[in-house]
């Protein structure tokens, strides 16, 4: 059995490792291909150290009918470092090399996570023409692109889940995210303020748990 997990040190990816390590999947039965941003050593809870290739290198991997895990994307945070159209043109290049990944490997199951994000969106035109839409617009043309690769393949089954809040080991640790943010603060034994222009209801999921339930939905 051959895994692919895109975004592997990730938030996402990282838990998802973490996972079939403790479910004593890496032997010599089931092959994991790990990518990232760049490439790199992922040291896991049990020492356990799992070589990531860079993204780029997805486009000259063989292997049929694999299971593939798909949670690379350059996030919102990313949008306001980068130049505009080049946080656009790498996204959508992600998501091409996924798309591309999906047609030659012919996967049993694709498991996607997307983003609350792209929620109210107008699937007919996903264009981006203003910063501030466009990781939620981005998510939408993903979703799409990938739903579309999925449905060429027979007998390819895909769950594509949209996360709003989530929690767990692996989540970022700072005032980025409001959960961690308000965790670091409570154990500093500060006060937590919590300021909106409306009224704000926040719900978490864990992160292992999401890629549980949408594991379950694609198989």
């Amino acid at each position: 059995m051959d895994f692919i997990v895109t975004g592997a040190s990730g938030w996402a990816g990282k838990t998802l490792l973490e996972k079939l390590d403790f479910e004593g999947l890496f032997n010599s039965e089931n092959r994991v291909f790990a990518y990232s941003s760049t490439a790199k050593v992922i040291r896991l809870t049990s020492g356990r150290e799992i070589k990531s290739l860079a993204l780029t290198e997805l486009k000259t991997l063989k292997c049929e009918t694999p299971f593939i895990f798909h949670f690379a994307f350059l996030t919102r945070e990313k949008a306001n470092l980068m130049e505009f159209y080049d946080y656009v043109s790498k996204n959508r290049q992600i998501t091409s090399l996924l798309a591309e990944t999906i047609e030659r490997t012919k996967p049993q199951f694709v498991v996607n996570i997307s983003s609350g994000a792209a929620s109210g969106r107008q699937a007919s035109n996903p264009t981006v023409e203003r910063k501030e839409e466009a990781y939620g617009i981005l998510k939408l043309a993903e979703e799409l692109r990938i739903s579309d690769a999925c449905k060429k393949i027979q007998k390819c089954k895909f769950a594509i889940g949209r996360l709003w809040g989530a929690s767990g080991n692996e989540m970022p640790v700072g005032a980025k995210y409001a959960l961690s943010d308000f965790i670091t603060q409570g154990l500093a034994k500060q006060k937590i303020t919590i300021k909106s222009n409306n009224k704000v209801f926040r719900r978490y999921v864990d992160m292992q748990e999401f890629i549980t339930v949408l594991k379950t939905a694609a198989e």
